[in-house]
């Protein structure tokens, strides 16, 4: 994170500014060479990080190429690919090693690389459509309990235009692809089992939603945690998953 104020009077390059007349840059070819770029999440942190380094540095060793971009989080590639892909630049590969790529059993190009690279890709966020309705989760605040919802009229009284969803408005409630042998619902159905766990949803229009958030809602990190209206009875006695019992607080 950069302060605004440090901007002032300097030229800011973003991801969008790499590419040349549509073509990749040099490091950009090398993230898609080296399938550096999977989500796309973290890719374009990484490539102004690296840009950066070289920038200052250009022929970096390994261990400065990892604290170059150690300020970037990545959960796809394990981080390996990436460090690789800036290496290639300071030691590019060579014919042979080049030749072997175009080799049977070789790593293709990603498809949609060139998107991630480029900041064109587009994200859910980045396609809501207009007049989208906005759902804000309520989320257990036990590891462990066995709950019953309330009936949620007072609440949509206060906030007319919105509206409660739970495990029953949710045809397949599992996520994943074991629904038969993991439990992980959508929205639980009476039995949380970690702390967090979504319970329910609140749907509607932006101003009735984020009324439930600053009213009688107390809204954390962006999402409804409790109702004052409408909230799940949580329990003097909760039962854990593993089916002990225990008393709580």
């Amino acid at each position: 994170m950069v302060p605004l104020g440090q901007a002032a009077g300097r030229r800011v390059t973003t991801v969008e500014g790499l590419a040349a007349d549509g073509a990749l840059n040099d490091l950009q070819a090398a993230f898609l060479r080296h399938g550096a770029a999977q989500c796309g999440i973290c890719t374009p942190g990484m490539l102004m990080a690296a840009s950066e380094l070289l920038a200052r540095n250009p022929r970096p060793g390994a261990g400065e190429v990892m604290d170059g971009l150690g300020g970037v989080l990545c959960r796809c590639t394990g981080y390996q690919k990436i460090v690789e892909a800036v290496l290639d630049l300071v030691a590019p590969a060579g014919d042979e090693v080049a030749e072997m790529v175009r080799a049977v059993g070789a790593r293709l190009a990603k498809v949609d690389g060139r998107a991630k690279l480029t900041g064109a890709e587009r994200y859910g966020a980045d396609a809501i459509p207009a007049g989208a309705l906005w759902l804000k989760v309520v989320r257990s605040p036990y590891p462990s309990a066995r709950f019953k919802l309330l009936d949620p009229a007072a609440l949509l009284a206060r906030h007319p235009g919105l509206r409660v969803l739970t495990a029953a408005d949710v045809p397949h409630n599992a996520f994943g692809i074991y629904p038969h042998i993991k439990h992980q619902p959508v929205l639980a159905d009476g039995l949380v089992c970690h702390r967090g766990e979504a319970v329910a949803a609140l749907l509607g229009e932006r101003e009735a939603v984020d009324g439930c958030g600053t009213g009688s809602c107390r809204s954390s990190g962006g999402r409804s945690s409790r109702c004052s209206a409408w909230k799940p009875p949580w329990p003097r006695k909760r039962r854990s998953c593993s089916g002990t019992s225990r008393a709580i607080s």
